[in-house]
Parts: structure tokens; sequence; C-alpha cells
């Protein structure tokens, strides 16, 4: 008879960001359970004071601090010496269980007499399965044949086996593999004892592997439990991209020197090792050609962490905004709640949230794959897309749709939505219809036909179904710190101390914060002039590519040096082929001497649309907030 509650979960954190909470009740809430035991490896303050809360509520959460970034293994040997519980779950800080999982798993490993680790199905967040959630032991064979891709030429030979086996067909049973993910691991306490553990010498990456590898050579088999799926987020954690591709090529070679020693001729794995790092400096030349052309060098995954803490940052501020603007009517805002914000988690998405929120509406955010770590009383957050997850917005009675990624997706649905109950359709379009109408760029060319079948689609399909739409067409967008354009900007001067343009970057620009965006919806939601209708939405100042560029100068505090080139179009279009980024090339540059400054006399017309100037707050405007 198995114990009730007997597994504990051990989850290492460094920065993980806003999906730690989330894993953390994923398993909180299990059967089976006995505790969980969350070493800090390092997280921000306001983190840490949510966790310290956390353990307070309910003490089957334990906190282990104090120790410093000692890597993933030394995190999780850590915690498994202070472990109570008969088995341990290895978990990755950014990965959700679901209901069931600790016991059937557990058991399945009970079951198993042959198994001593266990793991089940990692998926990622669209559902597909994760390349490393079965694989095969990696050697230097298996590493040759993926290197080279051999197994493309002979699929059916084993000696040409491929490393992972996600794409083979879907287990539905139980069955033996010879190594699973990192993810979620589950052993005996005892059994882990008896291995030591894992290699500490590993700092993160690779070190699941080798304790794959260990148990396998120890006479050990791998159990992997498909009956259960376990979302893993990826990249969540405050870590440079360089600095994970340095700990991988580390791994690596430890990985083949301490495993294969001695089994291949003498110089084998010496050139191994070149070969890794041969790997390692390609990589990192890679990287930093393709950051330091998209104004990024140096930014990766610690900023996603970054721009997590910051879009909490900003919803938090919500009620700052509850009575700056008199003008817009509560009641009426309330009136056409529960509203459904798709895009939700985007820099549109949040200005237009926390405005909704500060006039006491009812929302119900949807957004894809990134949650902010923010909770209201009004605030209902749905993960999904439109393809899987409208039927399940029914019980929740959405009347109003405010709707900010990409138009061209929206009208296949836009009948799904009538059947919810929503009447009013407010989304956003762009300026790029006029601005990008002459491109030469195929990619460009097509984005525009997108636009503007979308529009048209959008117009023809609301009219039959009663549903009242509005149209708006922002400019080049800013104000919190998560746009493409004026924020690649910033990280570019920020990180490199000058700005490229074309010729005299002559074309004039309207700046649009995205707050005024915010407004503009609030101000049309119930106004029967705004229906049927498209808005260009400029911002409230005129200014030259290169005047605004001087101006970011400015307010970050940094000298003023910006280099003229005719050549920077020829650049882009051949960093746009080289990396394979359409949405980067030389039109964009050309583009900085054309008038991209649109009418916006309607909007100020129907509904009063008054848009500040840009930057009037400074680096607030920017993103970039104080404490």
């Amino acid at each position: 008879m198995v114990e009730k509650n007997n597994v504990s979960v051990v989850i290492v954190s460094y920065n993980t960001g806003p999906i730690l909470p989330r894993s953390i009740e994923s398993v909180l809430t299990q059967a089976g359970l006995c505790e969980l035991i969350l070493v800090n490896n390092g997280n921000p303050p306001r983190v840490i004071r949510k966790l310290e809360k956390l353990a307070k509520e309910d003490s089957r959460l334990k906190l282990i601090s104090g120790y410093g970034n000692i890597g993933f293994a030394a995190g999780c040997n850590l915690g498994a010496r202070q472990a109570e519980g008969k088995y341990l779950l290895l978990l990755n800080p950014d990965c959700i269980i679901p209901s069931g999982a600790l016991a059937k798993v557990r058991d399945e490993l009970q079951n198993h007499n042959e198994a001593w680790l266990a793991g089940c199905r990692i998926i990622n967040p669209d559902g597909s399965e994760q390349s490393g959630s079965r694989r095969n032991i990696l050697t230097p064979m298996v590493a040759f044949v993926e290197t080279f891709r051999l197994y493309r030429f002979f699929p059916n030979l084993k000696l040409f086996e491929r490393m992972n086996f996600h794409e083979m067909e879907k287990m539905k049973m139980s069955s033996i593999v010879p190594a699973i993910s990192g993810a979620f691991m589950m052993i005996k306490k005892e059994r882990y004892e008896s291995l030591s553990g894992i290699d500490e010498g590993y700092f993160f990456h690779v070190e699941d592997l080798d304790f794959c590898y260990q148990v396998n050579r120890l006479g050990g088999r791998i159990l992997y439990v498909p009956q259960i799926s376990a979302v893993h987020f990826r990249s969540t954690s405050d870590v440079s991209s360089f600095f994970v591709e340095w700990n991988k090529a580390r791994g690596f070679t430890r990985y083949f020197r301490k495993n294969f020693k001695g089994q291949y001729f003498p110089g084998f794995l010496t050139l191994i090792s070149a070969g890794i790092y041969l790997r390692l400096v390609t990589r990192i030349i890679w990287l930093a050609l393709e950051k330091l052309l998209t104004g990024q060098l140096f930014i990766g995954r610690n900023d996603a962490a970054r721009l997590q803490e910051l879009k909490s940052r900003l919803l938090e501020n919500y009620a700052s905004f509850a009575a700056d603007r008199a003008e817009i009517s509560a009641s009426e805002i309330k009136n056409r709640e529960p509203y459904l914000l798709i895009g939700a988690t985007g820099q549109v998405g949040i200005a237009i949230l926390r405005r909704l929120l500060a006039l006491d509406a009812e929302v119900i955010a949807l957004y894809h794959s990134s949650l902010v770590d923010f909770s209201h009383p009004n605030l209902i957050w749905v993960q999904g897309d439109l393809e899987s997850d409208l039927v399940n917005l029914a019980a929740l009675n959405p009347k109003t749709l405010i709707y900010t990624p990409a138009l061209w997706l929206l009208p296949p649905h836009i009948k799904k939505f009538a059947s919810l109950g929503i009447n009013r359709i407010i989304t956003f379009s762009s300026t790029s219809i006029f601005g990008k109408a002459s491109s030469r760029n195929t990619y460009e060319q097509k984005l525009v036909s997108r636009l503007v079948a979308a529009e048209k689609d959008i117009a023809d399909l609301c009219a039959p179904l009663g549903i009242k739409w509005t149209i708006f067409r922002p400019t080049m967008i800013y104000g919190i710190g998560l746009d493409r354009n004026v924020s690649s900007i910033v990280r570019f001067i920020d990180k490199l101390g000058f700005f490229p343009i074309a010729g005299p970057g002559a074309g004039l620009r309207q700046p649009v914060n995205c707050d005024d965006l915010a407004l503009a919806v609030l101000s049309t939601v119930a106004l029967p002039a705004s229906f049927g209708k498209s808005y260009n939405l400029g911002g409230g100042e005129r200014i030259s590519y290169r005047a605004m560029v001087e101006k970011i100068f400015t307010v970050i505090g940094k000298k003023r040096r910006i280099i003229s080139t005719t050549l920077l179009p020829l650049l882009l279009d051949i960093y746009s082929v080289i990396f394979s980024k359409q949405d980067i090339n030389g039109e964009m540059a050309t583009r900085m001497n054309i008038d991209l400054a649109f009418d916006d006399s309607d909007a100020r017309r129907d509904f009063a649309y008054n848009p500040r100037r840009f930057l009037t707050a400074g680096k607030k405007d920017l993103g970039i907030l104080e404490g």
C-alpha cells in the first residue's frame, strides 16, 4: 500500500519570473504531496516577499535561501538533503503540472520495479511535445549524427538514431526509454542518495543527461509516463543567451570526458571538445551579430524576465489612472462589461487593462503563453488562443471585445464572438496601410494586403451580425518600453552608444503613447459616432526621425552620437537575408526620410482625441521606472 503523501517536490529558482507562482500553485494542489522545497538561487526582493508570504500560509512550502546562485545541480542536491518524503520530484520552476500528476507518476514508478527514475510527457504551451521529453542516451556518435543531420540520409538505421524522440509515434502507456527531460524527474530518495545526487560539476544544462546516463550505467531503467503532460515554458529565467551557451559548452565537454574517456581512439575526445568550443564561438558570434543589428546586444532571456517584472509593476499602478480623465463616463464603461481583452500582455493591452481596472470594469484577459504576475478581483486571466479557447469563454458572458494582436487573425472568428454575445468590437490595425503601401519589399507588401483585407472583412462580417465595430490605426507606438520601435532604439543606444540613420533622417514621425490609445478605446466604447468607422491615431507632436532619435538620447542621458550613412538600407537588406528576418529590411531605413504622419482630425472631432507630445513623461515613457 503506497503511503498517501510521500512525495517531496524540489524546485530550484533563479529569477524565474511570473510563471513561478503558477508552478508553485500547481504543486500545492497535488494529491500525494508531502512538501514543496523551493531553493532560492536568486530572485528579486519583490518575489522573495511573495514566496515568504506563501510559506507562512502553507507550511508545506519550505524556502531555502542564503546560499547564492549555486547552480541547478547543487540546488537540487541541497533541497533533496532536506526532503522528508519517500520520493523526490525534481521540477523546473517554469513547469506547470496537471492535477493528479504526482500520484500517477509515483504509482507508475512503484509498479515498475526495474525503473529507478520516472518522467512524464513534457509539452510546450501550445500542446506540442517538447524535443527533450523522451530521448536517447547522448553518446559521441549520437552527437555526430545530430550535428551533421545524418538521420536524414539513413532514417531506418539504428546507428543513425536521433537524440530526441518527440517526432516518433506518440506513446499511450508507460514505457521504458533511455532518457527523459530534467524538467520533471521523480525518483525514490534513497535511490537518489545512492547515486550521490546530481553531479554538481554541472552548473546548469546537461546535468539531466548525465543523471540519466548514470542510472542506465548502474543497471537502472527510466520510465516515461505519457498519461501525464506537464507544460514547460522554457527560457523564463533571468540568464543571458551567452551565459547559457557557455554553460552548455562546459557541460557537454564535461559529460563526454567523464563518461567516454578511454572508449575511443587517443585524441578523439579532444577533437570533440574542440568541436564543442568551436560551435560555442560560432554561436556567440552569430548571436552577437543578430542582437547588434536589432539593437539588442547582450539582451536576451534576462530581458524577458525584466519585461515581465515591468508589466507587473505597470499593472499594479492601475489605481493612479482612476481620476485623471473626468470626461470618460465610468457608468458607460460599466454598462459594456465584461470586456474580453485579447492581447492583454502586450503594450497596448496592458495600457487598456489598467485603464479598465481603474474604472472598476470587469475584464477577461486572454493571453497566449506569458502570464503577468498580477491579480485583481475584477480580472480573469485565460490562457489560450483564438482557435482553441473561445468555447471556454461562453460562461463568462463577454459583451465587448477589445482586440490588439495581428488584425488578420480576427475575421475568421467574428461569428464565434457573436455567438458568445459580443456586440461591440474595437480593434487595432496600423497606418502601415499607408506608410508601406509603396514598399518594394515582398514581406511588407503582404503585410499591407493582409491589413487591408482584414479591415474590409471586419466591416463586412460585423454588419449582418449586428456588431458595432471601430478600427484604430496607430502610428509608431511607445509608452511603457514594450514596443519594437522606440524601445529598440533605446536599447541600441544604451548598449552601443550610437545610432545609425539613413541620410538626414528628415521624414516626419508622430509617435503615439499607448496610454492615449487606451483612452481612445474608453472614449469610444459606447460612442455611436465611432461605430463603423476607422481612425488614424498619431501622437501630439510631429517630429523628424533624426530629432526623435536625438530626443531619446537626451532623455536617457546619453551623449548624442548619430551616424548618418546611405549604406544603411543595403546593410539591413543583407542582414534580412542572412538572418531570415523579413521584418527588418532596407525599406525601414529608406522610410527614415519619408513623412509618416497622418491626419487624425476625425478622431479629434468625434471623441476629442488629444494625444500628448513625445516623451512628455521622460524615462517613464520608455519603460524606465525608478526603484
